[in-house]
């Protein structure tokens, strides 16, 4: 499996989150495009076909934030403390290929305000035809300003993250990576989406000439 499907994938099924690919890519609220493969693919803006786009402002919505994730079983992670109980640094050893690990500090999370009534409005283009049922909306974005995330390229890699106001520049790596995010910052590395999704009828289902297609609704997409 390609390096960036592992990682995709991963952080899919341990965050709940779809990723950035490639990780530098901007991902805003109220994005429209289609997901192959959990690539998110750019095709419009809600703005560009009349909706207006509004983050929430309640706490909840737009709350600070960090994320942590480390493949289970392939990843040996420990750390020595500060004196203010904070980590200082943390090595890092890889025991496979396409093993991840992310550490995503001083974000924010945004989430796009008045679902209900955009969802409803694409329903309706739906049904007329108006809308590409393969599109999906950006719904809710995680602004990183400090993004490390590694995947390695094979077993043995290691890194040494000395942690502080240059990260960066006090990180030590050996071994081949095939993903390397070191402290970078602006990024917008997780983000949720929705789209328009065919409800499931339950049992077996004889469908005959003329009888309607299965009702729509609009709700979280996380798998392509």
């Amino acid at each position: 499996m390609d390096a960036y499907r592992k990682y995709t994938a991963e952080i899919l099924e341990g965050l709940g989150f779809l990723s950035a690919w490639p990780i530098n890519q901007r991902v805003r609220l109220g994005d429209v495009g289609y997901l192959e493969n959990n690539i998110f693919h750019y095709r419009t803006h809600l703005r560009d076909l009349g909706i207006a786009v509004e983050a929430r402002k309640d706490g909840s919505a737009e709350r600070e934030a960090q994320f942590d994730y480390a493949t289970k079983g392939a990843v040996d992670v420990s750390a020595d403390i500060d004196a203010q109980g904070a980590d200082a640094e943390i090595r890092l050893g890889f025991l496979r290929e396409s093993a991840v690990y992310l550490r995503l500090r001083r974000c924010f999370v945004r989430q796009l305000e008045g679902l209900d009534g955009i969802g409803a409005q694409i329903l309706a283009w739906s049904k007329v035809g108006k809308w590409d049922r393969d599109d999906v909306v950006v719904t809710e974005v995680v602004e990183a300003d400090d993004a490390t995330i590694l995947v390695s390229g094979g077993y043995g890699a290691s890194a040494t993250l000395r942690l502080g106001s240059d990260a960066s520049a006090k990180t030590s790596i050996s071994g081949s990576f095939a993903l390397r995010s070191l402290g970078e910052h602006g990024l917008t590395p997780l983000f949720k989406a929705r789209g328009v999704k065919r409800r499931l009828l339950l049992g077996t289902v004889f469908r005959g000439t003329g009888q309607e297609e299965p009702p729509e609704e609009w709700g979280e997409v996380r798998y392509p």
